[in-house]
């Protein structure tokens, strides 16, 4: 199952590009670049390009959000045996 953890935008210029950093089932983190496009001031033809990226970029907004919703906590006895501010018995 792949887990998208981050998203990001660059904005360089006049392009917009889209990339997002994925951790897989072996937690192992993969950075993959999604799409880049021009942002259309004028050119009509340009701006499919530019919303079929700003649809991307909601698709993973709202994938990210379920994800996050419907996440487990994950508790690690490594950061609560030595904490000082957590004060919860381990399970």
């Amino acid at each position: 199952e792949l887990v998208p953890l981050i998203q990001e935008q660059h904005f360089i210029g006049c392009e917009l590009h889209l990339n997002v950093l994925i951790r897989d089932s072996g937690d192992i983190h993969r950075y993959f670049h999604l799409k880049s496009t021009k942002i259309p001031f004028q050119p009509v033809e340009d701006v499919t390009e530019f919303v079929e990226t700003l649809l991307i970029l909601r698709n993973i907004l709202v994938v990210n959000m379920s994800l996050l919703f419907h996440a487990q906590v994950r508790r690690s006895r490594r950061h609560m045996e030595n904490s000082s501010t957590v004060f919860s018995d381990p399970e």
